[in-house]
């Protein structure tokens, strides 16, 4: 199903989630997944490292903060947009760049993989959230 403008206000395209989920259970099932694969990677080599500055109920309180407020916003939608395109980008090896604006600096960013910056390892505070 290709993208269409919606008429809400928005002016982003919908984007198509697979049968079975709302737009918000599919988000929230990407950022989930995402959040345990950094945790097992990334997150868990800092902490092997003695390097983690955070704990990861941290990382799970803010992730889950950030997940509310990106629902409130009505925002699911763009960043599983962004995250498509970024990830299509990846899988064909075509750069990317670090990410702009205040949600590159949010942890829904870093789990999704839009961003490879782990902003509680950073001390990065996402005005956003």
């Amino acid at each position: 199903m290709p993208a269409q403008a919606e008429q809400s206000g928005q002016s982003f395209p919908e984007f198509a989630v697979p049968a079975g989920h709302t737009i918000d259970s599919y988000f929230e099932e990407v950022c989930r997944a995402g959040f345990e694969k950094r945790l097992q990677t990334a997150i868990q080599h800092l902490k092997d490292r003695g390097l983690l500055r955070k704990t990861e109920a941290d990382y799970r309180e803010r992730l889950e903060r950030e997940i509310d407020c990106i629902k409130q916003m009505k925002f699911p939608g763009y960043f599983l947009i962004v995250w498509d395109f970024i990830r299509y980008a990846k899988e064909h090896e075509i750069p990317v760049g670090p990410g702009r604006g205040s949600a590159a600096g949010s942890l829904v960013a870093y789990v999704m993989e839009i961003t490879d910056i782990d902003p509680l390892q950073t001390s990065c505070s996402s005005s956003a959230f």
